[in-house]
């Protein structure tokens, strides 16, 4: 590292690409291979050493007879502790070639090689078209995922270590031919092999975080680097605002630095403050101090939780749950944070539920965003973290009265059943009256009700309307109870009605486990939109519905369901000012009384590579390469920019590693084509390295680099192919995903 005054963006993407491969878990069907060369100078004798004898070591001239030089390929899979070895005359680009060639003949069940090997001119990709057929070139190369360390990064590689191992063991030492080199080599290739010998590597890419960090190229964001070494930055050691914890089950509101293991050593004074963990003493990091250390590790001062309980209520609004707690969704999701068991508990509507969370009976809430305005107005510690749904409610009157509708100014002298005052429903129907000129207190009787009750209201006719979510309308209806009027989006288009509550409680404590609740939300979300009919059986088993009218209900509803937070902020403080005007509310609830989106933005994050300045050339072709994001991702879709005028697309895209392997394939041009979905959505974890191919069609935008660094972290071309089948290693696709 001597030679390095810097370290680029180029040299950190190439590290983090090769350490993140080290730490991924064994796995043959992709097995890790690092290759090196070593050059060996052949050195006869002048003249005959003495061989050694009990109490004497060998003896030898100091005069040699040069005989040339030679090269020794070593390829190791270090956590396999196998490594294939050959000496040949000269390491020139078809040496290269022909040792990769037998390298993927060792390999005969394996899916791919990953090869970690230098940048060195050889090694490319050329070298295997101009020793081979281009049949057997492609044979070779389709095994072949090529991670190059980076310039002056050779250490990087592990091949290395082994390669110094065969110096120590055989190769350093005058070897006169290049038939008793390859002789000795083999021989030593065996006795490793046969005794498994690996390799314990323990440099990782927070390591060279904190060992580096001091040459990294300021302003570049390469994702959570956990340094711990200062050198005069800005960093800020503790929370930027008071953090409610609980510490020997005494609950605490304060800053919160970290845990340093040696703090005593250093500050053996240090006394502890008013009994809540923390110590008097800034812990001082270079230039920077924390100053408010910790007395135990973090998660002492944490109440842990082993079970999640979710309030909702029985509308196909509220699907996401249902999906989710019937697949198992919730549990398997929340597992790895120590919870054993999600329960869940059907409300009539949501006052009721907002009263449970009050009380303490629930932890998360799908609900109506009204009926928390005034919850929060009376002390509910709450806040909404994602949304659930849009529009997706509807006026149902008697079918004499129906007939005879035409606008809202009918409903006058009417008695009209919907969910109790603060509801989402009593809001727009109260709204929605009184912008028609009616007084919603005076012409029209509105008697608040449940679901059931007031389905059976309409039926026995002891109402002459209700005004409810889906599905209770179209069930109403298909029955020839009442027939629908008017949907709710025609009250007040794209109005916000559900959405995820989370206790207060939970997001300070446990804000990792809010996170995963949202990721969790968004899945079942997105499940069900792409698979509706699944999503009505589900909805029938769990509320004992009839799945036919239910899928009926999807097609008669303006609902919508949603997980963006932003998209319901507009409505909810409509529903706000209006409990306010209503009485229902002391005061008016700002933005930030009812929303804390910062989870959402966080795990919602989308990786994009942007326009290029320039996009020409441009073919289509099949890219490959790797993406390293820099923030926790969920994926449905990948956008592909085109060349203007052009009708560039991705025909077909591929993303894996060792624990995800999806695709997605395009319809054509058909309604949105320049996106195309996924099997299903997924996860890309910040800091994780993910491989690519996309194979595009028409006019893509292109980045002419090898190795891209954008806002949302890092994408690289190992290889891309043109339509003429011509090869390139600077080509990355500009691409969204999302």
């Amino acid at each position: 590292m001597w030679c390095i005054q810097t370290i680029d963006a180029i040299f950190r993407a190439c590290m983090y690409d090769v350490l993140d491969l080290y730490e991924e878990p064994y796995d043959p069907k992709r097995p890790l291979v690092n290759l090196d060369e070593k050059p060996k100078q052949l050195l006869g004798e002048k003249r005959m050493p003495i061989p050694m004898k009990p109490g004497s070591p060998e003896k030898y001239d100091y005069e040699y007879v040069r005989n040339g030089t030679a090269n020794i390929f070593v390829a190791v899979e270090f956590k396999a502790g196998k490594r294939v070895t050959q000496v040949t005359e000269r390491r020139t680009m078809k040496d290269f070639a022909r040792f990769v060639k037998m390298l993927v003949d060792e390999y005969p069940d394996a899916e791919v090689i990953r090869l970690v090997t230098d940048n060195l001119n050889t090694h490319k990709e050329k070298a295997f078209y101009e020793t081979f057929s281009k049949e057997e070139a492609e044979r070779i190369l389709s095994k072949i995922e090529f991670h190059y360390t980076p310039k002056h990064g050779s250490w990087l590689n592990a091949a290395e270590i082994e390669i110094n191992v065969m110096d120590i063991e055989c190769t350093d030492r005058r070897i006169g031919d290049l038939e008793t080199l390859a002789r000795e080599v083999a021989a030593w290739t065996k006795r490793r092999n046969d005794q498994k010998k690996k390799i314990n590597w323990k440099f990782t890419r927070d390591k060279a975080d904190k060992k580096l960090s001091k040459y990294y190229v300021q302003g570049l964001n390469c994702g959570d680097t956990s340094n711990v070494y200062s050198y005069n930055s800005t960093n800020i050691w503790n929370s930027p605002e008071k953090v409610t914890h609980t510490y020997n089950d005494s609950t605490y509101t304060n800053y919160l630095g970290n845990y340093w293991s040696d703090y005593k050593e250093k500050y053996p004074d240090a006394e502890e403050i008013d009994s809540t963990g923390i110590w008097d003493t800034p812990f001082s990091i270079d230039s920077d101090n924390d100053n408010y250390p910790l007395k135990e590790p973090f998660e002492n001062y944490i109440k842990p939780i082993s079970m999640i309980r979710i309030g909702y209520q029985p509308s196909t609004h509220h699907l996401a749950h249902m999906t989710a707690i019937e697949k198992g969704w919730w549990e398997r999701d929340l597992a790895r944070f120590g919870l054993e068991k999600v329960t869940d508990t059907e409300f009539p509507s949501g006052p009721p539920e907002m009263t449970a969370m009050m009380v303490g009976d629930i932890d998360v809430a799908y609900v109506g965003v009204a009926p928390p305005i005034s919850a929060i107005d009376k002390g509910l510690d709450a806040k909404i973290v994602a949304a659930v749904q849009i529009n997706g409610s509807a006026l149902v009157l008697l079918p004499e009265l129906a007939a005879n509708y035409t606008s809202a100014k009918d409903i006058k002298g009417l008695k009209i059943a919907t969910f109790p005052p603060g509801s989402v429903q009593d809001i727009i129907l109260k709204k929605w009256l009184k912008d028609n000129g009616l007084d919603p207190e005076k012409d029209v009787d509105i008697i608040p009700m449940g679901h059931q009750e007031a389905i059976s209201a309409i039926e026995a006719r002891a109402v002459d309307g209700v005004f409810l979510p889906s599905p209770s309308p179209t069930i109403i209806e298909m029955e020839g109870a009442g027939r629908i009027v008017i949907l709710s989006g025609g009250m007040m288009p794209n109005h916000a009605c559900c959405c995820l509550l989370v206790s207060g409680e939970m997001i300070r404590e446990h804000p990792e486990i809010v996170e995963q609740i949202i990721r969790t939300h968004v899945n079942a979300t997105e499940y069900n939109k792409a698979h509706p009919d699944e999503a009505a059986e589900i909805f029938a088993r769990k509320t004992g519905c009839d799945v036919e009218m239910v899928r009926e209900s999807f097609k008669r509803t303006d609902m919508k369901w949603i997980h963006n937070p932003h998209l319901e902020i507009p409505s909810t403080l409509e529903y706000a000012r209006v409990h306010y005007e209503m009485g229902y509310t002391d005061k008016l609830l700002a933005e930030e009384d009812h929303f804390d989106t910062s989870f959402y933005d966080k795990i919602t994050a989308i990786f994009d590579t942007g326009q290029p300045k320039n996009p020409y050339p441009s073919i289509f072709g099949t890219h490959n390469g790797t993406i390293t994001p820099n923030a926790t991702i969920e994926v449905s879709k990948l956008y592909t920019y085109p060349c203007e005028g052009t009708g560039g697309h991705t025909k077909y895209a591929r993303i894996w590693n060792s624990s995800l392997d999806t695709n997605a394939t395009w319809n054509g041009y058909v309604g949105d084509w320049h996106n195309i979905s996924f099997n299903e959505p997924f996860t890309l974890v910040a800091g994780k390295t993910y491989n690519y191919t996309i194979r595009t069609g028409s006019y893509p935008q292109i980045y002419h680099t090898p190795v891209l660094s954008t806002e949302n972290g890092w994408i690289n071309c190992t290889r891309f192919t043109d339509a003429n089948g011509k090869k390139y290693y600077d080509w990355i696709p500009a691409i969204r995903l999302e």
